[in-house]
């Protein structure tokens, strides 16, 4: 493979076991860059859409030194609204937002009918193996040193989750009693 995107793909597909995935495009908002593509696999995890983007990496961030994120959610629904909220964020805040541990993303609005969730954090991802989706070397012939993507995870959030994570840190946040795959939950605060 001299492809860096096939590479990547190859990578997600032993991980995921070769479970099928769909294919979803976003448009790029910004000429200098390609658009984003998600990647759905409803069928990897029992009652659970998995979406992980390829787009994000491509752009530059002053906190990228030596490796670069795309996103992972997982939530328990078959609304593939969430993949499509997952590829918005991605086209938008590639090279603004840094998607470190406890970071936030706030849309402001509802992601989808079925939740009053209007927000999303980043912490490591929901997968078996969180240790195998960390340095994926996507190295294309030509390319001095490694190129390394780190998978994160998006949690979706309710804004006063959000607000109480800004006030007392990630860590309180997922100590607390709730499950982040539940779209339909109460809030945890």
């Amino acid at each position: 493979m001299d492809n860096r995107a096939e590479k990547y793909l190859a990578h997600l597909d032993r991980l995921c076991g070769g479970a099928k995935a769909e294919f979803y495009s976003q448009e790029s908002s910004s000429p200098a860059l390609p658009g984003v593509t998600t990647l759905v696999h409803e069928g990897l995890s029992d009652g659970m859409l998995n979406a992980f983007t390829y787009g994000v990496s491509l752009a530059e961030h002053p906190a990228w030194q030596e490796r670069t994120p795309e996103l992972h959610l997982s939530v328990r629904s078959k609304n593939v609204i969430w993949a499509e909220a997952l590829s918005f964020i991605a086209d938008g805040m590639r090279g603004t937002c840094a998607f470190a541990c406890g970071d936030t993303v706030d849309l402001g609005e509802r992601v989808t009918p079925e939740s009053e969730m209007t927000a999303f954090c980043v912490f490591a991802p929901a997968l078996p193996d969180p240790a195998g989706y960390t340095g994926l070397d996507v190295s294309v012939a030509g390319h001095e040193g490694h190129d390394l993507i780190d998978i994160v995870g998006l949690y979706p959030l309710h804004d006063i989750e959000m607000r109480y994570l800004h006030e007392h840190g990630l860590e309180a946040l997922w100590n607390r009693d709730w499950d982040p795959h539940d779209v339909r939950r109460q809030p945890a605060v």
